[in-house]
């Protein structure tokens, strides 16, 4: 009978237990699932909500507050850009009812509350409610380390930024802005090694090394976000993200560098002309193509950029096309070695000191024309 009597008293605690308050189940991180009235254009509902829910009325609103805005250069010329206002916000729980401080607009957002359990909650108006999921997020130790991140955006029909921006671990920042942007041109800038763990460990919460290596939607003129991951210097995988197609957690993660550059103290940089306005490259022989991601022709951009000046002589087996490249200026290459010809009949030929397509691994990936 003794035996029994440890059992029994789980039993006995469990029992006892007090239920969770509605503030209690709130807490934690919520993803968004469904609407209850989903119509059949899906491709609207591409909703990329979610927020996380902490005891002192902080709100994180996973997909950040924006606001259009204009800058008026000293010459008059006019720029738009979006100004990332963040993610973090306040909210009120009351009864069945939601507020989440809208941070763009100024004001409360209140919500009806439907459904709020252990692991769902439904909020919404009327006929109109978003369904939930609590999500309880853990770092896997198999999703591998990255020293060094390249996000570039080609920017859309309309006032989305179009830029590249690298970071290492050491916190060194090289950032391009073409046009809609804080700033446009070449800077430098940095951040504290602490900012880079956190960014790693948002893309390996997202599991960045299992997702697929391209995500399309049918829709247009939306803005694609291409993401490379580097060790060593050479790259781990790339993700080309169009219309934010890619998982919710991923979106998440790269969304705030692509407005970084708001928050950082830019240093104008001086470089050799290797930059390009251009957000694609490709490399050509005569019966195949390689079309480099936005992130990777950032990569081969600041390779060249940091290549020294050669006078070797080498097997000119690819030719580099930049799109919107207007500078005249063709380019020959093995790989290793770059053989620029200018306009005005000169050429320059620089080692990259590695092979760009045989270091990662890009070399197999040539598809026919």
């Amino acid at each position: 009978m003794g035996k029994f009597i440890p059992f029994l008293i789980i039993i006995l605690l469990v029992s006892c237990k007090e239920p969770q308050t509605p503030q209690q189940m709130l807490l934690g991180n919520w993803v968004f699932a469904k609407t209850l009235n989903q119509p059949s254009y899906k491709w609207l509902l591409n909703n990329h909500s979610g927020y996380e829910f902490s005891a002192n009325k902080v709100c994180n609103f996973k997909q950040g507050f924006f606001e259009s805005k204009m800058l008026v250069d000293t010459a008059g010329n006019r720029n738009n850009f979006v100004d990332y206002l963040g993610t973090e916000t306040r909210y009120e729980l009351r009864k069945d009812s939601l507020k989440v401080f809208d941070l763009s607009e100024k004001k409360w957002d209140s919500f009806k509350i439907k459904k709020l359990t252990a692991d769902t909650l439904i909020i919404g108006h009327k006929s109109s409610w978003s369904v939930y999921t609590k999500k309880e997020y853990e770092i896997d130790n198999n999703v591998p380390d990255f020293d060094e991140i390249i996000v570039s955006n080609s920017g859309c029909f309309g006032s989305c930024p179009m830029n590249d921006i690298r970071i290492n671990r050491n916190g060194n920042v090289v950032f391009y802005g073409y046009f809609n942007n804080i700033k446009d041109g070449v800077f430098t800038s940095h951040i504290t090694k602490k900012d880079f763990e956190y960014i790693e460990n948002k893309f390996k919460i997202a599991n960045y090394n299992k997702l697929s290596n391209h995500y399309y939607s049918s829709v247009t003129d939306n803005s694609t976000t291409s993401i490379t991951f580097l060790k060593n210097g050479k790259i781990l995988k790339t993700i080309d993200d169009y219309a934010n197609n890619s998982p919710l957690e991923f979106v998440w993660a790269y969304t705030p560098l692509k407005y970084i550059s708001q928050d950082l103290e830019l240093v104008p940089e001086k470089h050799t002309g290797y930059f390009t306005f251009s957000f694609y490259a490709s490399y050509n022989t005569k019966n195949t193509r390689l079309d480099l991601t936005g992130s990777e022709k950032f990569l081969l951009m600041n390779s060249l950029e940091n290549s020294r000046e050669s006078h070797k002589i080498f097997h000119e087996t690819y030719s580099i096309e930049f799109y919107e490249n207007k500078e005249e200026i063709s380019i020959t290459t093995d790989g290793r070695f770059y053989k620029f010809y200018f306009k005005d009949k000169t050429t320059k030929t620089v080692d990259m000191g590695y092979n760009f397509l045989t270091e990662n691994k890009l070399s197999n990936t040539f598809q026919k024309r």
